[in-house]
């Protein structure tokens, strides 16, 4: 069996899905030795052989993504555990996500300008690397730090030139499956069938400067 296929294409032809094939893949594509130790809460522990291993992986394996990778389409945050840490602690509720923000005017459209967005959602990172290059300018993507045990902000106001103002659209990309209005893991806000997934109440709507 191809190792390499998603938990859907799986499920569809009556396959076997096995998480543990993920994680092998994953470790496999880090190239530096770790143990894996699954936690009874459904976390993942990666224990390394060094600390200069750790933090290559951490670290994105040298670029921007902060320790955010994807497995089979699925995000998986990664952090150094500190000292006295609790796997209850809500410090594991701020992980670093991509976020899209469509028809983005040209005013942003520079180093300050991407901070001050991002901002609006969270700790900025980074912007993914076709922004430079500005081969595609329908909407920017930057990695964002987000604190998801609030609301997620699906727009905010932004100052255009001559003084008007606009709505700007969020889009969040792989959203973790926990929710602020629950306090569960078992779906994120976007899915809470006590919620109107339409509406987000977080108050008065931030505007950008």
């Amino acid at each position: 069996m191809n190792k390499k296929k998603d938990k859907d294409t799986l499920e569809e032809t009556g396959e076997v899905y096995d998480p543990k094939w993920d994680m092998a893949f994953l470790k496999d594509s880090w190239k530096v030795k770790c143990k894996v130790i699954p936690h009874e809460k459904g976390w993942i522990v990666f224990r390394f052989d060094s600390d200069t291993d750790r933090q290559w992986v951490v670290d994105g394996q040298g670029n921007c993504s902060e320790g955010a990778y994807r497995v089979y389409g699925k995000m998986l945050s990664l952090r150094v555990l500190p000292d006295g840490f609790s796997h209850d602690d809500a410090a594991l509720l701020k992980v670093p996500l991509w976020v899209k923000f469509p028809s983005l005017p040209q005013k942003y459209w520079t180093k300050s300008g991407f901070g001050k967005i991002g901002s609006m959602i969270g700790n900025f990172i980074c912007p993914d690397q076709i922004i430079w290059d500005r081969s595609r300018t329908s909407y920017a993507r930057f990695l964002i730090m987000v604190d998801i045990s609030r609301g997620p902000f699906t727009s905010f106001t932004i100052n255009l030139p001559e003084g008007e103002k606009a709505s700007q659209r969020v889009e969040y990309e792989l959203f973790p499956r926990f929710c602020c209005h629950c306090k569960a893991y078992r779906h994120n806000f976007f899915g809470c069938d006590l919620l109107n997934p339409h509406v987000v109440d977080v108050g008065l709507e931030p505007t950008v400067v």
